[in-house]
Parts: C-alpha cells; sequence; structure tokens
C-alpha cells in the first residue's frame, strides 16, 4: 500500500472518529499532525501551502495577537485545518495541550480558502512565539 493511500486512510479513519467531538485527545492531535505533515511534504502540499497561507494569514494573526496578549512567551500555536474540496475549511482543530492554540482556533471563523489538491486536505500551521 503507497504512503498517500495509508495516510488517507489514517485520516478518514480519525476524522469518523472526532465526528461530533469538540476537539480530538492529545494522541489523535499528534496523529492528525503526523497526516498534515505528510501531506505537505508532497508537491502538491508545497505548492498549496502559500495559497493556504496568504488566505488565512490576516484572520490568524488578529486571532493570534488576541489570544497571545495574556500568555508568557515561549509559545507555540500548533492547528490543524481540514478543508473541503471546494476550499471551505469543514475542521479546526488545535492542540489539547495548547490553549493559546485553542484560543486562536475559536476565533478563526467562515474561513474560505483557496480549493486544496484534493477533498479533506489537512493542513498544518504550527507558530512559535520566543518573546
Amino acid at each position: 500500500m503507497n504512503k498517500i493511500f495509508s495516510t488517507l486512510l489514517a485520516f478518514l479513519s480519525l476524522v469518523a472518529c472526532l465526528e461530533g467531538a469538540a476537539q480530538p485527545t492529545a494522541a489523535q492531535f499528534k496523529e492528525l499532525c503526523g497526516v498534515a505533515q505528510d501531506m505537505d511534504h508532497t508537491t502538491a502540499g508545497m505548492n498549496y501551502e502559500e495559497y493556504f497561507t496568504q488566505a488565512v494569514q490576516d484572520q490568524l494573526r488578529d486571532a493570534l495577537k488576541v489570544c497571545a496578549s495574556r500568555a508568557t512567551p515561549p509559545l507555540e500555536v500548533d492547528i490543524v485545518f481540514v478543508i473541503a474540496r471546494d476550499g471551505k475549511v469543514e475542521h479546526i482543530f488545535s492542540d489539547p495541550n495548547q490553549p493559546v492554540s485553542a484560543c486562536v482556533a475559536g476565533r478563526l471563523e467562515r474561513l474560505k480558502v483557496p480549493p486544496p489538491p484534493r477533498a479533506e486536505w489537512m493542513q498544518l500551521v504550527n507558530i512559535y512565539i520566543k518573546q
């Protein structure tokens, strides 16, 4: 079985487990990050990342400004976006061990991004703030 197919199967089983759940457990989130990284490391993923970043950067920056204002650096923000074929963001999952990540994810609403390389695309956003 090729890596992309096995990655897709892992993703689909994770999403099925998370349907109706508010957020994944730490272990499930780690798996989601792994799947998103596998997608990101493909040629299509590397090409898509720039378009995705341009589409979310303003809303992400505004959310981060509010959510990190009371936090003490260093801090890390890890968020996984699940994107439909038409570019609609279907799910936003945050690391359950990062309160700032949950805050940022909660402030991102009605996101529409460029259509991804394929349906059920996952995009990982990782931000590290030193000071």
